[in-house]
């Protein structure tokens, strides 16, 4: 836990520590005086020793605050009051790739996918859109089966990998033999994965 705690905030402990402590002494000290003077005479003592008590609340609060909503509560809601600190990585963007696709430049597709690839190494759907560019957009099937083995070798997730080894056993029969091959499936293989059902 002690990792995940950001520097920045708890530097400013170094100061806030010390101000609390002498402003609860000084409360302590106002209140016990004001309970011994008794009578109207301890209505200002008491004020003051409430006006400590206040100033350490003051002090305490922001860094308190935080540690509570963020690390004790545990993202329950602890985003409500510091959302910046949930989903730092932006995901990736796939519109890029998608477009050059679109307009007939493969390549220009797989370089798109493949420089998502380099950020995120392990992410199945770059992989799927590539495996769906070999085979259906390029008819290269010995393309299509290196994108292939290259998923398997980096993807970890169980899910992901499901969804690659069945987008690949849909159109394996296309690949195997590409030769014999008379026409494209109808659909793309791996599109439903991509897209969902």
């Amino acid at each position: 836990m002690a990792d995940n705690i950001p520097t920045e905030k708890w530097l400013g402990l170094w100061w806030r520590i010390p101000v609390c402590l002498l402003a609860l002494v000084g409360m302590v000290k106002l209140f016990l005086g004001g309970l011994r003077a008794g009578g109207f005479g301890a209505v200002g003592t008491l004020v003051l020793s409430a006006a400590c008590l206040i100033l350490a609340a003051f002090v305490m609060a922001p860094p308190l605050a935080e540690f509570v909503a963020v690390y004790l509560l545990n993202g329950i809601f602890g985003g409500l009051f510091y959302p910046e600190r949930r989903n730092r990585r932006p995901p990736p963007v796939y519109g890029p790739a998608e477009a050059r696709r679109m307009e007939g430049d493969y390549q220009a597709a797989i370089q798109a996918y493949e420089e998502i690839l380099a950020e995120f190494p392990d992410n199945a759907r770059a992989y799927l859109a590539l495996m769906d560019i070999a085979w259906l957009d390029m008819t290269d099937a010995p393309l299509a089966m290196s994108f292939y083995q290259r998923a398997l070798a980096v993807i970890k997730d169980e899910a992901s990998r499901k969804e690659m080894q069945q987008a690949y056993a849909d159109f394996a029969p296309y690949l195997e033999k590409p030769e014999e091959v008379k026409q494209r499936p109808p659909r793309s293989a791996t599109r439903k994965y991509l897209d969902g059902p």
